[in-house]
């Protein structure tokens, strides 16, 4: 029979070890053995890497040099995505998430503005100039359709177009809603944009441009 002083030592060792258990990180369970690292397997695919071209920080601009805001575009999750961090000129905010879905076969975005609307490019192709063309689709809040185009256009190593068209008839015309050229900072500094003038900022929101902000879609 065992002593009771090892019974109790015993009882202690099997507490802490539950203790353990129940504080380490969910997932931890999955890892692999013999504490290998995990997969990355958007590292080196070449689907997952093909908008690598936006990575990086950036001053925004007009085509014509106004500022427009900065952006921060960054891979995460491993590389099997790219986020974008937005501040606009006049301060307001927005993110994206940025993927190639393996099971579509394609590149989606998930946008948000600090304004509260939300934009689901769901569908996307490649150009053959090398751009990324990004499609959705939506409803104002009157229930008239409408759908958007995003392209996004490497003009240069340090320089990104991106593009943004509306159509409120099918598809059969479109109209230009925001043209914007990223400017690579080198250095990973950026300097904080000029605010535009209250005068044209309150131009572009009674217009609905997204040149200043690119923080909703803009109404027909």
């Amino acid at each position: 029979m065992r002593p009771l002083s090892s019974l109790r030592q015993s009882a202690q060792a099997a507490v802490a070890a539950l203790v353990l258990l129940a504080m380490a990180p969910r997932g931890a369970a999955a890892q692999p053995a013999g504490g290998a690292a995990p997969a990355t397997p958007c590292a080196e695919d070449a689907n997952s890497r093909r908008f690598d071209f936006w990575e990086g920080e950036w001053e925004v601009r007009t085509p014509a040099g106004q500022p427009a805001g900065r952006s921060s575009v960054r891979r995460v999750a491993a590389g099997c995505g790219l986020q974008e961090w937005w501040t606009a000129a006049n301060g307001s905010t927005g993110t994206s998430l940025n993927a190639f879905n393996a099971e579509a076969g394609l590149w989606q975005q998930f946008w948000v503005g600090q304004f509260g609307r939300v934009t689901e490019y769901r569908r996307s192709e490649w150009l053959p100039d090398g751009s990324l063309m990004l499609h959705a689709d939506g409803r104002r809040p009157g229930g008239a359709a409408y759908a958007l185009r995003m392209t996004f256009t490497p003009l240069s190593r340090d320089l990104v177009r991106q593009h943004i068209e509306q159509s409120v008839d099918g598809g059969k015309t479109w109209t230009t809603t925001t043209d914007l050229h990223y400017h690579r900072v080198h250095g990973g500094a950026l300097s904080t944009p000029p605010r535009l003038e209250a005068r044209a900022a309150t131009r572009a929101a009674s217009t609905g441009s997204l040149a200043p902000g690119r923080t909703r879609p803009p109404s027909p």
